[in-house]
């Protein structure tokens, strides 16, 4: 009785036979084998959480971003198999309807969405390939769509001829799209193979290797694929029956996906429907059932066999792994529902789910990895924006464009910018001409030729507040102080951002002075004289700042700053600033004149002092000569113009007028805490260095703007600023 109930007892006598093919163990199951178990790479062993794990190396994934054949289900869009290798390859295999939407959660810039590879010409194997077709290029994939694919009996059942009636059946779509930056992203590049060539190369680059073999589907012109790279394998059948072909080309691979339908035709009746005849002779004539699928898995004995393009139905997948199981007693999971993903390395090979968000976007293109793959090897040092083939006039005719409604009839006036009706004059001068790479693309997060010149500001800012750290600690190290310095920054700074959004003036000269900037800050002799003059500078402060001490001087020094903040909504708010009709340097020249008037009021003792006035003359006149060598290039008075009526529209605003004076008054104090402990002779000293490491910090951030890490300058002398960036 005893040993009935104790497996192992019975185990022992004789009565349950070993069970593992791989050695068995207490705790370690029936088929599962010592090699089951995380790849080094792997970050949680539970579950893959995309951008949270850098590929090992030497190590292969195998993601199924759509496993199903027929009817599509919520967690399954039709097959595709995604295999990313170390060497920052990226494969795809099949590209079934809905397989995007899972790729994009996956977190894969949509330009390195590319060499896909097509078993067949049944649509839930390439369906997806239109709706990547007509987007990507306007997403900024502007090199050509490549795609493999076997040939058929006849010309017109091959890859090729497919792809031409894809073209054919996408025109009025991409030539609507080519109003933009397209360049070859509508070309493709087919690599059409000849079907009958059984295990001959269909692609070989960067040590990957890509083999083909027929396969018998209901036509000809169905193959599978096997890819081999350093040491690891991976194979795909696609559809068709079982074969011998299969397992002769595919023995040994590391991990074999096969398809499988189960051979359940009375059931999937009383499911869909579907008369249990034509259920069956499908199956019969051109898939592989769940017995037949652990046969074919043990012919190839893989380290992991599994299956996917399958309806993951509850009620049926125990059924369909004892199907399997008949014949393969090995290592095996479910290529299915979406999700799975598969890591394998020569030691090891792991399973899991990934977690993806319902509401995934493609990621920008920013890694070294990214960018190679989305250039198909070397990274250019430039790009050119492509100049659009279309303009909307050309396609729209006047009538069309006449029952538009204007903008101004519905966007709020302080958010309202100027339309653009031609996307090539949206990058502005930038159009057709050579771009750094790491300038559109790059890893230092600048911003895309598209962006607003706001989002290379912030990320320049993300910078320079790790490397201003120490200098704002030694200045300023209550947190009181800190917010009151972040508060009027913020409320300056939500007024040039919505100056910036509403003028092409001035992001134009906004990309001006970044690129002349980027470029000026590589010049040694140019970053020593900045240096010197910010230390100049910090000596003024000191001195003007240490005034403030007196809290007479203090509260002047408010009343004056509500005074020129009065008077400078008075003059830009004068009718002649806000038609445009006043000279913008002439406004400015008398906004500071006014401005200095009022301040000497308030220091003119201190800044009558020659030493002091001398030092600062000298150090704002460096700070102007760097600022005119960095817009040598551009014409500012356009800008100037849009931002002087720009603010002076907004100070009219009383509630923004009062912010606008209310930080003046915060940065006063904060100014007084500043002379403070500036009068510290460690913390002046401190300071003092800090701000020259802070340049040299500046121009090694800038040099990424200037397309050339070294600090050497990358940008061409006569290229004018992207507008925009």
């Amino acid at each position: 009785m005893e040993d009935s109930v104790n497996p192992a007892a019975g185990a022992a006598n004789g009565k349950v036979p070993p069970a593992s093919i791989y050695g068995g163990g207490a705790g370690q199951g029936i088929t599962l084998p010592a090699y089951f178990k995380p790849t080094p790479s792997v970050v949680s062993a539970s579950n893959f959480f995309p951008l949270l794990e850098e590929l090992g190396p030497d190590e292969m994934r195998i993601s199924f971003v759509g496993t199903c054949p027929f009817p599509p289900k919520r967690d399954q869009a039709a097959t595709c198999i995604m295999v990313e290798l170390g060497n920052g390859s990226r494969l795809f295999f099949d590209f079934g309807p809905g397989c995007l939407r899972n790729i994009a959660a996956f977190q894969v810039p949509v330009q390195d969405v590319n060499d896909i590879f097509i078993t067949h010409l049944h649509v839930d194997h390439y369906g997806e390939l239109p709706y990547l077709y007509a987007f990507a290029p306007w997403a900024a994939r502007w090199k050509p769509l490549r795609v493999h694919g076997p040939s058929g009996r006849r010309p017109d059942e091959g890859i090729a001829h497919m792809i031409e009636g894809m073209k054919t059946m996408t025109r009025w779509h991409t030539k609507g799209f080519a109003c933009g930056p397209v360049g070859d992203g509508y070309e493709v590049e087919v690599n059409e193979f000849d079907y009958e060539d059984d295990n001959g190369i269909c692609y070989d680059k960067d040590g990957v290797t890509v083999r083909h073999w027929r396969r018998s589907h209901n036509m000809d012109g169905a193959s599978a694929y096997r890819l081999d790279w350093n040491g690891l394998s991976f194979v795909w059948t696609g559809d068709g029956r079982p074969d011998t072909l299969t397992a002769k080309y595919a023995q040994g691979v590391d991990v074999f996906v096969t398809e499988l339908q189960p051979d359940l035709g009375k059931l999937m009746e009383q499911k869909t429907g579907i008369p249990q005849q034509i259920y069956n002779a499908t199956i019969d004539m051109v898939h592989t059932d769940h017995y037949a699928t652990g046969y074919v898995i043990n012919q190839v004995q893989p380290r992991l066999g599994m299956v996917t393009h399958m309806a993951y139905d509850h009620e049926v997948v125990n059924e369909a792994i004892a199907g399997v199981r008949v014949h393969w007693r090995g290592l095996f999971v479910l290529g299915a529902p979406d999700g799975v993903v598969i890591n394998v390395t020569k030691d090891a090979v792991w399973a899991r789910a990934a977690v993806l968000p319902d509401s995934g976007n493609f990621k920008k293109p920013t890694t070294e990895t990214e960018l190679r793959q989305m250039f198909g090897g070397q990274i250019p040092e430039t790009m050119r924006i492509p100049e659009p083939e279309h303009t909307r006039d050309e396609l729209l005719s006047p009538g069309v464009r006449a029952i538009e409604i204007p903008p101004s009839e519905f966007v709020p006036a302080d958010v309202l910018r100027p339309l653009v009706n031609d996307m090539g004059k949206a990058f502005g001068p930038a159009m057709g001409k050579d771009i750094p790479v790491q300038f559109l693309f790059g890893a230092k997060g600048m911003g895309s030729a598209v962006g607003e010149f706001m989002h290379a500001l912030r990320s320049l800012a993300s910078a320079l507040d790790l490397l201003a750290g120490g200098i704002v600690g030694k200045a300023l190290p209550d947190s009181q102080h800190k917010d009151q310095v972040k508060q009027t920054f913020g409320t300056v700074a939500d007024m040039v951002k919505q100056a910036t959004r509403q003028s092409d003036h001035i992001r134009e000269a906004g990309s001006a002075a970044l690129m002349g900037a980027a470029k000026s800050m590589q010049d040694e002799g140019k970053r020593g004289d900045l240096k010197a003059a910010a230390a100049a500078l910090v000596d003024v402060v000191r001195t003007v700042t240490g005034q403030l001490q007196k809290p007479d001087v203090r509260n002047q020094a408010k009343q004056t700053a509500g005074l020129v903040i009065d008077g400078l909504a008075a003059q830009l708010g004068s009718p002649a600033v806000q038609d445009g009709s006043a000279d913008p340097t002439a406004v400015l020249k008398a906004v500071f004149a006014t401005s200095q008037a009022l301040a000497a009021g308030v220091f003119g003792q201190v800044l009558r002092d020659p030493g002091t006035a001398q030092q600062g003359q000298q150090a704002l006149a460096q700070f102007r000569r760097f600022g005119s060598s960095a817009m040598a290039d551009h014409d500012g008075t356009p800008a100037l113009a849009d931002a002087l009526r720009l603010i002076g529209r907004m100070l009219q605003d009383p509630k923004k007028l009062d912010a606008v004076k209310s930080a003046a008054s915060a940065l006063i104090e904060t100014a007084a805490s500043v002379g403070a402990r500036l009068q510290n002779p460690d913390t002046h000293s401190a300071v003092k260095g800090g701000a020259g490491l802070l340049i040299d910090g500046i121009g090694r951030q800038m040099a990424g703007l200037s397309g050339n890490a070294n600090g050497k300058p990358a940008v061409q002398e006569d290229l004018p600023a992207p507008a925009g960036t």
